[in-house]
């Protein structure tokens, strides 16, 4: 970030000093006072995120499965979602092996700069518990023809997929790119382990100006 700024600085510098240039060239010239206005805006980077899909295998009342879909598109953008999560879980809500909750994601350039972006799962517990250790978080990209990348881990390790100088892709102004995330509770020997744990975790997107093609 301070590369950018640095950046942006120096240009606002440089073209100051050629207006200097020009003023003090063109009073010698016609021994008069010049004036020259100039304005400069720096680029704004502007990232929205929205969840546009939701799948989820959850626990009925009855004890049984069942598999419950929102397409309903949902702005997480603004800080006052912040305590919100993408699988609308709560403190309440109980898993099971096989349990499953998938979010398809989308990011927007609503900003005037074009942006790369990187996705992080960060673990928020210091000891795994064992149901951490029990659930696999799978992060699906897409590459530049359009096939699917998937990059899978327990939720015990963290995961970062990319990061700020291998971005995953760069979005164009007014463009956008779709990725989901998925957290499976592994059906395993060791289930019973982890009855009555609770796992917490952050789902970070970080996005960095990328104005290179």
């Amino acid at each position: 970030m301070n590369r950018k700024t640095l950046t942006l600085t120096l240009s606002v510098l440089v073209i100051v000093i050629c207006l200097s240039l020009i003023s003090m060239g063109t009073y010698a010239l016609f021994s008069d006072t010049v004036s020259i206005e100039h304005h400069l805006q720096a680029g704004n980077l502007n990232v929205q995120l929205e969840r546009t899909y939701l799948e989820s295998k959850v626990l009925g009342s009855d004890g049984y499965f069942d598999t419950v879909t929102n397409d309903q598109t949902i702005n997480f953008t603004s800080s006052t979602t912040k305590n919100a999560n993408i699988f609308d879980l709560t403190s309440s809500t109980l898993v099971a092996p096989g349990s499953s909750y998938e979010a398809t994601l989308k990011l927007t350039n609503k900003g005037s700069v074009a942006f790369g972006y990187w996705v992080e799962i960060d673990f928020k517990d210091s000891v795994a518990s064992d149901l951490a250790k029990q659930m696999k978080l799978y992060v699906t990209t897409y590459d530049e023809d359009g096939n699917e990348v998937v990059t899978s881990v327990y939720l015990e390790n963290g995961l970062s997929v990319g990061s700020d100088s291998a971005c995953i892709s760069s979005i164009a102004v007014g463009g956008s790119a779709v990725f989901k995330v998925k957290i499976v509770f592994e059906d395993l020997s060791i289930n019973n382990a982890a009855q009555n744990d609770e796992a917490k975790f952050d789902l970070i997107v970080n996005a960095v100006q990328d104005l290179e093609k």
